[in-house]
């Protein structure tokens, strides 16, 4: 292997140089650390059967085969560690969706404090739900503009600053403007903390499902805290917890940057070896598979809002009784944080172990799933086939995000991750009404999950047209290397703070 070419089957390389002035991963400038002259280059690379791109030898720069470590965790001195990294990352990621859903938990003593209407009541974080989808197109470009985690870091400080917001508001008016203001806060986490782990992971669909799991903690946390801090009669202190947790993660990560650079030694810059070379080929070229899967991702994230919003009248009935309404509602509990806990992990180490042609399994196990589901409303079997469906379900987004972080252009990842949460949480709202139309015409609101295997079937036929189209492109035979350039070098465990 001459010139820094890489042979098919690589898999992770791993660069060690000296630190460089400029700033790495969580540094700032989109991660762009330089190369020195006169560095040792190693990349150690599992074999698989995956084509991967050329890249272009450096002068003064050596290229090596080494094997690979038997641990992630780096031993330099001053490095920040895999963990680290996806511990931050991951408390990000719960404070993101219990800001999103804590709002539900307030709801009714919202609604007694300022004698409103439900509707009225509701209404209030209408805006911030949509920027929570729509803000993430533009958070994205920020990310990729100045570094995932610098934009990571004021993230964790604007969800403080707007959870306080919150708890102070004394009015409707100002109600909606700090809710509108958590959502666009909430809107950086996606784009930024996915690009941060696709970059600074090794395991990349193992980190991803781990981080998944923590959302689904979160989603879970959200309206349960709202709920206990209404029921003492102090629903203002569920922001307040939000907002601490919020300094707490960003202080965290303050000091964790801090160390690295107080070590200053050296920098273990990972390059992640891509499958099909569409991470090196021209925009052009990738248009059509990225808007293939970006469709197929668009439908997942309308599958779970059908799933969410038919799942409590499918448990409960149309029955108004105290005792059906807490059956009903601790099933629903019980589907969405065992089922998503549970899937995204095994999401995730299915994504490492087999790799993103696994996608089209988890979608095609869905598909009876959804239809057993539907026949069995009323009976006992209805709990276990929903959790399995659930499994199914949330298994399929850590396969998604690592099949981003493979297809994107690594100067451009945090506008992909941003563009497929603009469209999981803005097309995806659409199936709550779906429900409710399938509900109305058919009597029950498990009709919707009918419907279901044939938005499953679609995203099969969508995840296949894209892999072809995708092995169809041509490659460019000496692209930029990917490893030496820009944001698509990253440090692994191991990064550079500003």
């Amino acid at each position: 292997m001459g010139h820094g070419l890489l042979t098919p089957g690589l898999g992770h390389g791993l660069l060690t140089v000296p630190p460089a002035p400029t700033e790495g991963l969580l540094g700032g400038e989109a991660g762009r650390p330089a190369v020195n002259q006169g560095a040792t280059v190693k990349r150690p690379c599992p074999s698989t059967n995956r084509l991967t791109p050329a890249v272009r030898p450096v002068p003064g720069v050596k290229v090596t085969d080494t094997p690979p470590p038997a641990q992630a965790a780096p031993s330099q001195a001053g490095q920040l560690d895999e963990r680290t990294l996806l511990l931050i990352t991951s408390l990000g990621h719960a404070i993101c969706h219990m800001g999103e859903l804590m709002f539900a938990g307030v709801l009714l003593a919202v609604m007694a404090e300022f004698d409103l209407a439900p509707y009225q009541a509701a209404a209030l974080g209408t805006l911030g739900y949509v920027l929570l989808g729509v803000g993430s197109l533009p958070m994205g470009a920020w990310a990729d503009a100045r570094g995932p985690a610098r934009v990571l870091q004021i993230y964790f400080v604007l969800m403080a600053l707007a959870g306080l917001a919150v708890a102070g508001s004394s009015s409707p008016w100002q109600l909606v403007l700090s809710l509108t203001a958590l959502g666009l806060a909430a809107s950086i986490y996606h784009p930024a903390g996915l690009t941060l782990l696709s970059l600074g992971t090794r395991n990349r669909g193992r980190a991803l499902g781990i981080n998944g799991m923590f959302g689904s903690v979160g989603q879970a946390l959200g309206p349960l805290l709202g709920a206990w801090a209404a029921s003492l009669g102090m629903w203002r202190l569920a922001y307040i917890v939000l907002a601490v947790l919020a300094l707490l993660s960003g202080g965290l990560m303050l000091l964790a940057r801090r160390r690295v650079a107080r070590a200053g030694t050296g920098r273990v810059l990972v390059v992640n070896c891509v499958p099909s070379g569409a991470e090196t080929a021209p925009g052009r070229r990738r248009w059509l598979p990225m808007c293939l899967i970006m469709s197929a991702m668009l439908l997942g994230g309308f599958n779970y809002r059908c799933l969410a919003t038919a799942l409590p009248p499918f448990f409960t009935g149309e029955t108004t009784s105290a005792a059906d309404l807490f059956r009903g509602g601790y099933q629903v509990f019980l589907v969405l944080i065992v089922g998503g806990c549970l899937g995204q992990v095994v999401g995730g180490w299915a994504a490492d172990r087999f790799g993103n042609r696994v996608y089209p399994v988890l979608v095609g196990l869905l598909i009876p799933s959804v239809v057993l589901l539907g026949w069995s409303e009323g009976t006992p079997a209805a709990l276990v086939i929903a959790l399995a469906l659930a499994v199914f379900l949330f298994a399929q987004q850590p396969v998604e995000n690592l099949l981003l972080a493979e297809w994107s252009d690594r100067r451009r990842y945090s506008r992909s991750y941003g563009a497929k949460c603009a469209l999981t949480f803005g097309f995806g709202a659409l199936g709550t009404p779906a429900t409710g139309l399938a509900w109305t015409v058919f009597g029950s609101p498990g009709a919707i999950f009918f419907f279901l295997a044939g938005t499953g079937t679609l995203m099969i036929l969508l995840y296949t047209a894209a892999v072809r189209s995708l092995r169809t492109e041509p490659v460019d035979i000496e692209p930029a290397p990917p490893a030496l350039t820009g944001p698509a070098v990253s440090s692994h465990p191991a990064v550079s703070p500003s």
